[in-house]
């Protein structure tokens, strides 16, 4: 049995939010549980933009990895807000409550993590984004969207959702869950011929 010790995340649950504050702990949750932090802060030259600790670790994310991964996790809660006032100001607004989007999470998270890292969707109109490497090294390939499964999707959403992922060369994926199967279907735009 390899060495936990090694593999563990430190996170620290600062006023209702969840944040990995040192690299180490970010790159196991990269490695170990192929989820991802968002960086609250980057930086961008004329080469390239750089991510800076720390990250923030959404509430749907935080229940998927207490569930696989709490043996590896340690949460440290902090009282002391002083110390923190500057991270907690930075992220006021990034508030993610809505437990429509948590079930949606839960939906596919089990079934497309094992491949994809998943991440929020809504810079491009989605639920998610899946990954096949960590997102700064690589675009993401899938902007899924969640459906009810007896829902029906009207064609204008269809169309507006294949254009977001057409401008961002993205496939757009469409999934639902009927309580046995994941259902998928994908869309892309074909280039033009003329």
């Amino acid at each position: 049995m390899e060495n936990q010790v090694g593999k563990c995340i430190n996170i620290y649950h600062i006023e209702e939010k969840y944040y990995i504050c040192d690299v180490k702990s970010f790159k196991n949750l990269i490695q170990e549980c192929r989820a991802y932090a968002s960086p609250l802060e980057t930086y961008k030259s004329k080469k390239k933009t750089v991510s800076y600790i720390p990250a923030i670790i959404y509430p749907h994310q935080i229940n998927y990895l207490f569930t696989k991964y709490g043996h590896i996790l340690t949460i440290t809660e902090s009282r002391d807000v002083s110390f923190y006032a500057k991270l907690c100001e930075s992220v006021r607004n990034l508030n993610i409550t809505d437990s429509e989007l948590e079930n949606k999470f839960e939906q596919i998270i089990n079934y497309f993590s094992p491949l994809y890292f998943i991440t929020d969707g809504f810079k491009f109109g989605c639920d998610f984004l899946l990954y096949v490497a960590p997102p700064p090294c690589c675009h993401c390939l899938y902007c899924v969207t969640v459906y009810d499964y007896e829902e029906l999707i009207q064609p204008t959403e269809i169309l507006s959702k294949m254009r977001s992922s057409h401008t961002t060369n993205k496939y757009a994926l469409f999934v639902s869950n009927n309580n046995q199967d994941i259902i998928q279907i994908s869309f892309q735009w074909n280039k033009t011929i003329l």
